[in-house]
């Protein structure tokens, strides 16, 4: 195995290596002006789209970089996105694991995964590759359950494409784009602001508890559809508090259904 985990990006059953890793920058410190536009159109396409082909995420970024200057500007390939996620990946965990700070680097919320029914490079949300992950850092996983996770993983991909369908990408204004480089921004709008009162009020917790319990569901709903049940699924898993009876389930409900119709999704 090598030495550098992010030199190689694997899929259920497909590999791609970067032949030109370790050519961070021209200095070889920080970012260059194009890797970081690549960084946060990646994460931005991610946390909004949840999952995108690597021909559609050279779609996205090259229609916002012909508005820039070089070496923005350039067209992307297929090729280079994938060699520059790449690059983005094993420098994020260089800097996590170094005391040096003047490394500028945001997170990564991506992960590429080769789709190997229909043979291309995805870019998908990172959490979608959590069960995989935990079983190849795991030592005492087997193969057995390493295919099983990459089986499982494979799957959730492609529920999460199902949820949108084939519906052509729509390219919004770069700023209101660039918002979602982070899935946690706060896209406060009037129906999160009655949510979070809701949540105060009905479950007794406080209004900073309130206002990051919104933004992860609003950050959920993005990524995996925006409907009810993913909502309420999502508080189901993540939260200490849930309704007693069926009369608080309708009330939760009634509060969840602004915040579900006025998301932001792909679709």
């Amino acid at each position: 195995m090598s030495n550098n985990p992010f030199d190689r990006i694997v899929g259920p059953e497909g590999e791609w290596r970067d032949h030109k890793a370790g050519n961070d920058s021209e200095d070889g410190e920080g970012l260059s002006e194009r890797d970081e536009f690549v960084l946060r159109c990646l994460n931005s396409s991610v946390n909004l789209y949840g999952v995108v082909t690597a021909r559609e995420f050279c779609e996205i970024y090259n229609s916002y970089a012909k508005n820039h200057d070089a070496p923005v500007a350039a067209p992307m390939t297929e090729d280079e996105a994938l060699s520059t996620a790449n690059r983005l990946l094993r420098n994020i965990a260089e800097k996590e694991a170094s005391d040096f700070m003047d490394i500028l680097l945001e997170d990564a919320w991506f992960t590429p995964w080769h789709d190997d029914v229909a043979d291309e490079w995805l870019f998908v949300y990172e959490s979608l590759t959590d069960e995989l992950t935990d079983e190849l850092e795991d030592e005492s996983s087997n193969q057995d359950a390493i295919a099983l996770a990459k089986r499982n993983v494979a799957r959730r991909i492609d529920e999460t494409r199902s949820q949108f369908g084939e519906v052509p990408l729509k390219m919004l204004p770069e700023k209101v784009f660039l918002f979602y480089d982070d899935p946690n921004g706060d896209e406060e709008t009037p129906e999160t602001r009655k949510l979070e009162k809701f949540l105060k009020k009905e479950y007794g917790i406080t209004k900073n508890e309130a206002e990051f319990d919104v933004m992860g569901i609003q950050a959920h709903l993005r990524v995996n559809g925006a409907s009810l049940s993913n909502a309420l699924e999502y508080i189901s898993d993540r939260f200490d508090y849930e309704p007693a009876d069926e009369d608080g389930l309708r009330r939760l409900m009634d509060a969840l259904s602004p915040v579900v119709g006025t998301t932001r999704t792909w679709e």
